[in-house]
């Protein structure tokens, strides 16, 4: 986008003079380099892009900038070229409002580009693909011209300081999302933002555990949440936290066999479900750039405290051309994505994810790390991976000379700030639910 669109109507925005003025700075003071962020495609001349190029290279190559190195990287340029340069240099006292104009007018170009390309495909493409591939050229653009502002290490250390004062001052105080799980919030001490995988085989009780979480959260502490379900209908979600909330069996609620006291129990529950701050979207064929899109309207409208995805190998990925990359990159694409969402958002993402059969092949079924299915960048992103695991569903009956019936295992494999452990609980799968377990008995989640 150096040159003129000749299918526009005005000139991309740009300043020539700008551009050289910057330029011949750096060719006077060469120090000054250091201090610019600025790239080749800042710039809007070819020259002026090939010429940066060269003098990163002096750069990185620890050598000085200055007008006789840079005539040796550039004998094949103009001479006359770099003489005007220095003679149009300007100086360290307003070069930062200049950086700034030639990154306004980057952002301008590719805007404009970009809105033209829209204009003119928007007659004869698909509406939802271009929205798509659109939204995901906007991030990149947004990417490249707003970059993370860096910050002086103090913010952080006072940051951190005064939460340490917070929590020294008052004992009791609690950080993060707290499951209600005590031997699990005894390992994790509670989630605060990123990206925590829960993983497990089929039929281990992700989805249950995952709603149990929403119920405790958002039902039962009134904390704003979403839940993305790519599998399960809403209204069997419903029927799911009706059966959590009763103790009443999800196939009797299904077929209705009922006493008059469990109907008015499910009523209760019905209220107390349909006024919490729970918003669900379960459709299917979600990609990161509309997950991204509807999650940040559900932060910004009711600042969801927590995001719940089931489950991510049913979200696909886009390439930046918006075109599908193939499935183990697509993965890795959406992992880190959904990372980088949980910073943006500033609230834990909770991602279901299947593991491959290589478990089954162990005499234990115990999961491991290396079980992450189709792609290692899920370990690699998470913050936290908590596995689901079983032991009875295997028909493995005894652990040593402990007996596995209900016996469920999280076991907590990676945590970024904190140890790995295994939590036990119970689970009930009739009525959808995994319990803590006591002495003389068991109290429901």
């Amino acid at each position: 986008m150096n040159h003129t669109n000749k299918d526009l109507d005005q000139e991309l925005p740009k300043s020539i003079e700008i551009e050289r003025a910057v330029i011949g700075a750096i060719l006077i003071e060469g120090e000054l380099f250091k201090q610019i962020e600025l790239r080749p495609e800042d710039f809007y001349l070819d020259q002026h892009r090939d010429l940066w190029r060269v003098l990163s290279a002096i750069d990185n190559q620890g050598k000085k900038i200055d007008p006789f190195m840079v005539r040796e990287y550039t004998k094949d340029f103009d001479p006359l070229f770099l003489t005007q340069l220095i003679g149009g240099g300007s100086t360290a006292i307003n070069l930062d409002e200049y950086v700034e104009v030639i990154k306004r007018y980057r952002a301008q170009r590719e805007l404009i580009t970009l809105g033209y390309e829209l204009y003119k495909k928007s007659y004869s493409e698909d509406p939802y693909d271009l929205i798509t591939s659109t939204t995901v050229q906007l991030v990149n653009i947004a990417n490249d011209n707003l970059g993370d502002e860096s910050n002086h290490i103090g913010r952080f250390a006072e940051k951190q300081m005064n939460n340490v004062e917070r929590l020294y001052v008052k004992k009791d105080v609690q950080h993060g999302l707290r499951t209600g799980f005590i031997n699990l919030d005894d390992i994790t001490g509670g989630f605060d933002p990123g990206l925590i995988i829960i993983a497990g085989r089929p039929s281990m009780g992700k989805s249950c555990f995952a709603l149990q979480l929403a119920k405790h959260w958002t039902i039962d502490n009134n904390k704003p949440g979403a839940i993305f379900s790519m599998e399960m209908a809403g209204e069997i979600i419903c029927r799911w936290l009706e059966s959590q909330m009763t103790g009443i069996e999800s196939k009797n609620i299904k077929e209705g066999h009922l006493s008059e006291d469990q109907f008015n129990e499910i009523t209760n529950a019905y209220y107390k479900i349909k006024s919490s701050p729970l918003y669900i979207h379960d459709s299917s064929g979600y990609n990161i750039i509309s997950l991204r899109s509807k999650a940040l309207k559900l932060k910004q409208r009711y600042d969801i405290r927590y995001l719940i995805l089931d489950y991510i190998q049913l979200l696909s990925g886009i390439e930046s051309r918006g075109k599908v990359k193939n499935r183990e990159n697509e993965v890795s694409e959406i992992s880190r994505y959904l990372k980088s969402l949980s910073k943006e958002l500033n609230i834990p993402i909770f991602a279901l994810c299947q593991l491959n059969r290589n478990l089954t092949a162990r005499s234990d079924r115990t999961p491991q790390l290396s079980d992450l299915r189709e792609s290692g960048a899920i370990e690699q992103d998470a913050d936290t991976v908590i596995f689901i695991h079983r032991p009875e569903y295997y028909c493995i009956d005894t652990i040593g000379e402990e007996s596995t019936k209900g016996i469920s295992f999280l076991i907590v494999a990676k945590q970024r700030d904190g140890k790995t452990d295994t939590a036990r609980v119970f689970f009930k799968p009739e009525i959808l639910s995994f319990l803590n377990k006591f002495p003389d008995k068991e109290t429901p989640f």
